[in-house]
């Protein structure tokens, strides 16, 4: 992606997040939100406004959130010289993270077939790779405290109202205290899942919210989230790693470039004021795998009649169950399983309502039936989104102001690299942040071992020093001849970490180490 193209996106990205010239959210309704967007796209809003608003006198920041984008912007705006405080209402950092062991991460996965899947970050701070939820706050993390943390004051309170003033932005907090800033950022994420009536839904990042084995469940909503837990308890806790898998296969294929037509097609058919197409893309549902890709994807299932105790029911509002915001690669693997011979997962076009305190299934076509367990469904799992949290701070105009501009500056949700001459590592550390080069090979090491876990790779040699992050050396690692294949099949080098690139290395058989040439 040339420069110029990277600029119009990261200049989106502040058009999208702009309220005014003194306050900006991260704007909760651009669409394929996860961990890595997040930061993304808060480090090209930091580019912008640092070039534009951060003038001398005027550099006291306050960002009011900090999970994952909160902690980006910090470091973000930490390393152009601005003065930052990080308000955070919760005593114990990605609490909701913490027991998420069923939850695998991927960096950019959902951005599949525009971007080419990687299982690491490539960012210049707070990395992380493909690993449970767990895993990955706990890299984060472990990066911040011992690199941005003792730079940012962090404090723990909730603001609960704020102002905007002829010299900035005015918080107050509910200890009572007031704070003052510049520029204030929000990235307060989503609250709580949205429920229905009495029902009782696990939530996303909950560990009961897969299926045990031989229940009954039904799925309400077809977003990511919803089609995740339509496969997890067919994949288990493999669902990145199959679509990964999926994605490097049909990479070369027609598949993929009629994938990138039909949702270009949809997206001129969308339905204003919703993240739905009139266009019921009849593509996923006859879209046919070629008998390896096919067999892969059923190892990845376990055993022919490993799940044929299942019975599986995705339920759904919008005209396909293929649903326009959806990832591609997440429709591909739920038109698998629910098309030809591993037929698992029963689509129904309907609603769920609340009568007389008792949740009802109502098919378009059919009779309603109550779904409260105990009746013909074991596990009722409802994933209708959540209100964005920006909405306790904000005004109904501003929120509105908001959605609409996730639509016009839609080209936001596309970042996928950051302004290098804006965050760049030397000698000297990252920018103007007073954080060193130190943090870097740790963060390099703890990735490559969790993409090894996920694809069984053994990184016998990992050859590091400073010039792979500051002039572009790569770093070097040694593979032995099973595992070189295993990783040419997924395609998963060059590889970027961070800031720095990683390739394999040639094995001087006789030594089994690099040639003093490539060390």
């Amino acid at each position: 992606m040339g420069d110029n193209e990277h600029d119009k996106r990261a200049w989106a990205v502040y058009c999208a997040c702009r309220i005014s010239d003194t306050l900006y959210a991260m704007n909760p309704f651009l669409t394929q939100q996860n961990f890595y967007s997040q930061q993304l796209r808060a480090l090209a809003l930091v580019s912008v406004i640092a070039g534009k608003r951060l003038l001398p006198g005027r550099r006291n920041v306050c960002i009011v959130g900090a999970g994952v984008g909160g902690r980006t912007l910090a470091a973000g705006f930490t390393s152009v010289g601005a003065s930052v405080r990080l308000i955070e209402a919760r005593t114990t950092p990605f609490e909701q993270y913490r027991d998420a062991t069923h939850r695998e991460l991927h960096p950019n996965i959902i951005f599949w077939p525009k971007q080419q899947p990687t299982p690491a970050t490539a960012l210049p701070f707070l990395n992380w790779a493909q690993s449970q939820a767990d895993m990955v706050v706990e890299d984060i993390l472990d990066e911040w405290q011992r690199g941005f943390g003792p730079k940012v004051d962090l404090v723990h309170d909730k603001v609960i109202r704020l102002h905007q003033t002829a010299s900035g932005v005015l918080l107050e907090l509910q200890s009572g205290a007031n704070v003052e800033a510049d520029i204030a950022v929000l990235a307060t994420g989503f609250k709580t899942e949205r429920s229905l009536g009495p029902l009782k839904s696990p939530s996303y990042w909950s560990p009961n919210a897969i299926a045990d084995d031989g229940q009954a469940v039904l799925v309400s909503g077809t977003g990511d989230g919803g089609l995740i837990d339509v496969l997890s308890p067919i994949l288990g806790t493999k669902v990145t790693r199959a679509a990964h898998m999926l994605a490097v296969a049909l990479t070369d294929s027609e598949v993929r470039h009629d994938i990138l037509e039909v949702e270009a097609e949809r997206a001129l058919h969308r339905i204003a004021g919703t993240g739905d197409s009139t266009d019921p893309c009849e593509f996923y549902r006859k879209v046919v795998f070629s008998h390896e890709t096919q067999g892969k994807l059923s190892s990845f299932a376990g055993a022919q009649d490993r799940p044929s105790n299942r019975k599986i029911t995705l339920l759904y509002r919008s005209t396909s169950p293929y649903s326009f915001t959806a990832a591609p690669i997440n429709k591909l693997l739920l038109a698998y399983f629910s098309n030809g011979t591993r037929r698992y997962v029963t689509a129904v076009k309907g609603k769920l309502e609340v009568e007389e305190d008792q949740c009802k299934m109502i098919p378009d076509n059919d009779i309603c039936a109550p779904v409260d367990p105990p009746s013909e469904f074991d596990r009722v799992i409802v994933r209708h989104g959540a209100e964005p949290a920006a909405a306790d701070l904000l005004t109904a105009t501003e929120l509105a102001g908001l959605r609409d501009k996730a639509i016009e500056h839609s080209a936001a949700a596309d970042v996928s690299d950051y302004d290098r001459d804006v965050f760049r590592w030397t000698n000297d550390g990252m920018g103007k942040s007073g954080v060193s080069l130190e943090t870097l090979p740790r963060m390099v090491r703890k990735t490559l071992l969790h993409i090894g876990r996920a694809y069984g790779l053994d990184f016998q040699t990992t050859i590091i020093v400073d010039d792979c992050f500051t002039n572009g050396r790569p770093i070097k690692v040694v593979l032995d001849a099973e595992d070189r294949r295993k990783a040419e099949q997924l395609r998963l080098f060059p590889l970027r970490v961070g800031p720095a690139s990683v390739q394999v290395a040639p094995v001087n058989i006789h030594r089994n180490r690099p040639p003093n040439d490539e060390a």
